[in-house]
């Protein structure tokens, strides 16, 4: 079963849930109440970085030490999400294809500034 986390506004941080079996269904239950009337819900993808960290949509990922890095400029920090095939990216590049080199460094809701650094190469 997937995790699930959602930011909540009011509460301004991120919280995560528990899976909960009942008699007839499976839900999930939040490590606190929402305060907002509208949470931002973001799936974990069920993979990790490589420091063992869940990657979740709209987190933030930083590539470094890439082998392509020269004639391609690959290393840099990515929005994690899905393309319009539905595949799991970090900016353009698959991300299952970039595990080796990805740590999650945030995520867009609390750390936008972590995209476009100063220097860096716009990579959407």
């Amino acid at each position: 079963m997937r995790s699930l986390r959602a930011w909540d506004d009011q509460l301004e941080k991120m919280l995560y849930a528990n899976i909960e079996q009942f008699d007839d269904m499976l839900g999930y239950r939040f490590s606190e109440h929402f305060e907002t009337a509208g949470p931002i819900y973001q799936w974990g993808s069920g993979l990790e970085d490589k420091k063992g960290t869940e990657i979740y949509e709209g987190d933030i990922v930083r590539i470094e030490g890439h082998p392509f890095e020269g004639p391609m400029k690959i290393n840099g920090n990515y929005e994690v999400g899905y393309n319009d095939r539905m595949e799991l990216c970090c900016g353009s590049l698959l991300l299952h294809r970039e595990l080796p080199y990805v740590t999650v460094v945030g995520n867009m809701i609390e750390h936008p500034h972590l995209l476009n650094l100063p220097g860096e190469v716009d990579h959407e």
